[in-house]
């Protein structure tokens, strides 16, 4: 009996012992923190980035996006938006949100260093979503030679009077989610003194699911009280200092750590539908003729060497042009078409070395619109409009001539795109 007691006793330590061994061998996990930016507590910090999550929308793409960046394949990651996109703010552009991003995320999700990881920056200063539409192709994709994985949208601050009303942004958004099934897409809304457009580009983005991200909603209360001072954020009305683009940067990677944590959404079925139109979809930037365009440019037969150049190529983003120096011949361009993007060279009214003048636009032979390419203030950046915009394709005459006088002047016809 006294060897049964003792044997019973014997197990029970051994059990215990085993216990606590195990007990030790459990290792607490701790929460990943950010490291507060604007002296900022970590608390404090984690109230904006979460606030900034405006929706996290259905996450099935990204956690594909997550599950690739982690595997040996390659990956290609592009933004595509305005000033705040390219860079503008901190003293290198390198330092904006976007390349900050890429760098953190090696840290963040691990890479195998034998993958490839290719990203593009495709951010233009002054640049609304219209203007990014007709660069989509041959900016985002041509230069990757490939669809994105991820795709940063960013045009709440230069959106206001856009002219396809919002349509073009749908139209990118439906084009980087059929090009690449798994593609993932993140609306980014940046923030402005004067406000943003996300109002108008919310139904959109909710209508296909995508994240959203909102820096006009995460700093408003902490600047209201003080804790992130306007002058310690921006270097002007928009433009974030290093810091604001860190805060942007944290801004994605605490979406991302939410989804990485969460349970896998239904695969994310494409609406067959447009939520606002499908005018603008398949847009074809132009490069010249084709089997639905025939151009006769006339006396607009050179090219502008000193149009808006992108920060990264220190080069024109907009290399083939037709450009107006002297001559009565007017641009004459047949074409099949629904819809018609025009874009524009705005030059410095200023100037003393180019003089800028005035062109009419005419649409099978009606006057349309007169356009001045000087520009009080104009740097070269493109100005934009829809010249055609209708719901069925048909055969169009589009001729655009200097006006009187205007003659020995200079216009530049900066790119244009259509739709069928």
């Amino acid at each position: 009996m006294k060897k049964f007691i003792l044997a019973i006793l014997s197990a029970a330590l051994l059990l215990t012992a085993c216990g606590q061994k195990n007990k030790k061998e459990e290792v607490k996990v701790e929460p990943k923190t950010f490291e507060p930016v604007f002296g900022m507590s970590v608390e404090d910090y984690q109230a904006v980035l979460d606030k900034s999550l405006m929706s996290i929308g259905n996450n099935y793409r990204l956690k594909k996006f997550i599950e690739k960046y982690k595997s040996e394949q390659d990956v290609y990651i592009a933004a595509i938006g305005g000033s705040v996109t390219e860079g503008a703010g901190p003293a290198n552009y390198t330092d904006g949100y976007f390349y900050q991003f890429v760098r953190v995320l090696r840290n963040e999700l691990g890479r195998p260093g034998s993958a490839k990881t290719i990203f593009n920056d495709a951010g233009l200063s002054g640049t609304s979503s219209a203007i990014g539409w007709v660069r989509y192709q041959s900016d985002v994709v041509d230069v990757m030679g490939h669809a994105p994985d991820l795709l940063i949208i960013e045009f709440a601050v230069n959106d206001y009077m856009e002219p396809t009303k919002v349509r073009g942004f749908e139209a990118m958004i439906r084009r980087a989610l059929t090009d690449n099934p798994d593609c993932a897409v993140i609306v980014l809304y940046a923030a402005a003194t004067y406000g943003n457009t996300q109002t108008d580009m919310k139904p959109v983005a909710n209508y296909y699911k995508v994240p959203q991200i909102t820096i006009l909603d995460a700093i408003k209360q902490p600047m209201e009280k003080g804790m992130i001072k306007k002058e310690a954020f921006y270097t002007d009305i928009v433009h974030p200092y290093k810091e604001g683009h860190t805060l942007m940067v944290d801004c994605i990677i605490n979406l991302i750590r939410k989804v990485e944590a969460a349970e896998p959404d239904p695969i994310f079925e494409l609406p067959a539908a447009t939520k606002l139109s499908p005018d603008f979809v398949g847009l074809v930037r132009i490069t010249g003729d084709d089997e639905n365009v025939k151009i006769d440019a006339g006396d607009f037969n050179e090219t502008d060497e000193n149009c808006q150049t992108i920060k990264k190529t220190k080069k024109s983003d907009f290399p083939q042009n037709w450009c107006h120096k002297s001559g009565t011949n007017s641009f004459k361009m047949d074409i099949n078409c629904k819809n018609l993007i025009f874009l524009f060279k705005e030059g410095n009214a200023a100037s003393k070395e180019v003089s800028y003048g005035k062109a009419e636009v005419y649409i099978d032979g009606i006057l349309l619109d007169t356009y001045n390419a000087a520009k009080e203030g104009g740097w070269n950046n493109p100005g934009v409009k829809v010249i055609i915009d209708e719901a069925e394709a048909k055969d169009h005459k589009v001729e655009v001539k200097m006006v009187k006088g205007d003659e020995d002047k200079e216009f530049t016809i900066v790119a244009m795109g259509y739709s069928k």
